[in-house]
């Protein structure tokens, strides 16, 4: 069995390097990994849930109760629309409506909690071609965006 490790971006990649893409752009083949489906438990944890996908993806089951409990918080107050930094910790109320009373968290905090289950190293700018090389080799892909059709 060789070894795993995630890799967070703000995207994030779940899985063992091996390699840079550097050919990533030659990949044609469809790729489908076999994440299992895991709801989200409150309403903006879809960062932690998406964690949680990509662990279980490895046979690493833990709650979503225990990873957000392992997540730093951001408790800054709301002051003219801007509270807390998502680099340092979740902004805002988990269960929250976003934007207005939560947010969510960026790449540094979800890493960390990550490290806790495995190896992990966080990288960002990556492009289509890296994701569509680390979907190639089995890793998880999960990306942070935000939809406003709530």
């Amino acid at each position: 069995m060789r070894p795993i490790s995630i890799t967070i971006l703000t995207l994030f990649l779940v899985g063992t390097l091996f390699a840079t893409p550097a050919h990533a752009s030659t990949i044609s083949e469809d790729v489908h990994l076999k994440i299992p489906f895991l709801k989200q438990e409150q309403r903006l944890s879809c960062e932690v849930a998406s964690l949680r996908m990509a662990l279980a993806y490895y046979n690493i089951t833990v709650s979503e109760k225990d990873l957000i409990a392992q997540l730093p918080f951001d408790t800054t107050p709301k002051k003219k629309g801007i509270w807390g930094d998502p680099q340092k910790g979740f902004v805002g109320n988990i269960n929250g409506m976003m934007p207005s009373t939560g947010y969510g968290v960026y790449s540094q905090p979800l890493t960390k909690v990550a490290k806790i289950w495995t190896d992990t190293q966080e990288l960002s700018n990556a492009t289509v071609s890296d994701l569509a090389y680390y979907a190639s080799q089995n890793i998880p892909v999960v990306i942070w965006g935000y939809y406003d059709g709530y």
